[in-house]
């Protein structure tokens, strides 16, 4: 019965261990500031705090109800979504994709602006989002399109860091 008892306790104090041996490191990089190691390995861009002001919500509503814009963008460059999908995933920017089809920056970042604001404007008529929530969403809007459009990692985009003014 003592085996038994001393075996699970042994056990017990490894697993805490190494849970306290794993998780240091990604601690410390958060304490710090920092990207989590593995944002190197993977090619995406850390999350980092919220600086803007803008609440979740009304960000996440916009999420919900515009969903990936990857088919309207490859509509606009006359190409299919998979060839869009296809060139980004081989490093190259939206910006440097519309060049390549003869449209520029400022052309690419209206459409995707007009198509944004229209999507905004039925929430608002909706009743899923209030008018200052629909201001705040267009006065942030342009310029986190333009950083967007200039990315060439892919995967999520981090804008808003872990919540509602997270980091302010």
């Amino acid at each position: 019965m003592k085996i038994k008892k001393w075996i699970t306790m042994v056990s017990a104090a490894g697993l805490f261990s190494g849970m306290l041996l794993a998780g240091l490191p990604a601690g410390k990089a958060m304490a710090a500031g920092g990207p989590p190691a593995w944002a190197g390995k993977y090619n995406v861009q850390a999350a980092g705090p919220n600086t803007t002001g803008a609440g979740i919500m009304a960000g996440a509503a916009l999420g919900r109800a515009a969903g990936s814009m990857n088919t309207s963008v490859a509509q606009f460059l006359g190409m299919d979504v998979s060839a869009l999908i296809t060139a980004r995933h081989s490093g190259k920017s939206l910006v440097e994709i519309a060049a390549e089809k003869g449209i520029s920056e400022e052309q690419l970042i209206n459409f995707i602006v007009s198509q944004r604001s229209s999507q905004i404007d039925q929430l608002l008529k909706d009743g899923r989002i209030t008018q200052a929530q629909a201001d705040q969403c267009k006065q942030i809007m342009a310029e986190r399109i333009r950083a967007n459009v200039n990315r060439t990692t892919v995967g999520p985009n981090r804008f808003g860091g872990a919540g509602r003014n997270a980091g302010t």
